[in-house]
């Protein structure tokens, strides 16, 4: 029989099931039975929340070795890969990702975006490693998840029969501004997004993008580029998911 855990008991042992398979029930100090929705308090509670940032505040990195004018799929600003090797390893949930500019880059006429997920393992070689941090102070569990940024340039794989790209975003109409923040938000529900991507005075873009779910083995791809730059812009870096 599956013990039963009070809901104040964080539970490590409950790991992701089939779904014919029992999982371990929860109740409170009565013996009733709890039902809870999923959100960002029991993420964080169960200790499935994980934040990944630049290492030190106000210092921002180039995400961009080269000055990247187009879509180039073997080249992203941000590659996660879920080195999880069996169907029943934990999915990595994609939360948000925000970007504040900390250097304006040269003679960009926009700012571009794509997110592309892939079935398979794109990583080649290069890429500063990145070190995700649990957001539950009891949780030392580290994450299965391997985060890369372009400040050292990533050289992916080839796109194959598992690569979808699933989000296409124009960022900014003109050269960014220091102190824009551009906050992509994942799960977002379908509301229309309002205010300027244009001007001179820095701004919060954001973008309502649709759930990502990266299952183990698979991998997460975001791209960043500016036409006509000449120079890339640098920017602080906060990316947020749930490893569930």
């Amino acid at each position: 029989m599956k013990p039963i855990l009070n809901i104040f008991q964080r539970n490590t042992t409950a790991p992701k099931t089939t779904e014919s398979g029992n999982a371990a029930a929860r109740g409170n100090k009565y013996g009733e039975q709890i039902v809870s929705t999923l959100n960002q308090f029991q993420f964080g509670v169960e200790g499935s929340a994980y934040s990944v940032t630049t290492p030190t505040p106000g210092t921002g990195i180039a995400l961009t070795i080269g000055a990247q004018t187009t879509f180039n799929a073997l080249a992203p600003a941000l590659l996660i890969r879920n080195s999880g090797s069996t169907a029943l390893d934990a999915d990595l949930i994609m939360r948000r990702l925000r970007l504040i500019c900390t250097a304006t880059g040269t003679a960009l006429t926009s700012l571009e975006s794509a997110i592309v997920i892939d079935t398979a393992n794109r990583y080649t070689s290069g890429g500063l490693p990145m070190t995700p941090n649990n957001n539950n102070t009891s949780v030392s569990t580290p994450s299965n998840a391997q985060v890369y940024n372009a400040s050292t340039a990533i050289v992916a794989a080839a796109v194959g029969a598992g690569t979808r790209i699933v989000n296409r975003s124009k960022v900014r109409t003109g050269i960014p501004v220091v102190g824009d923040e551009y906050v992509f938000n994942f799960g977002a529900e379908p509301t229309p997004e309002t205010g300027a991507i244009s001007g001179t005075a820095a701004a919060r873009f954001g973008c309502g993008l649709g759930p990502v779910v990266i299952a183990p083995g698979g991998t997460f791809l975001f791209y960043l580029w500016g036409p006509s730059q000449t120079a890339a812009p640098s920017y602080e870096l906060t990316l947020e998911y749930v490893e569930r």
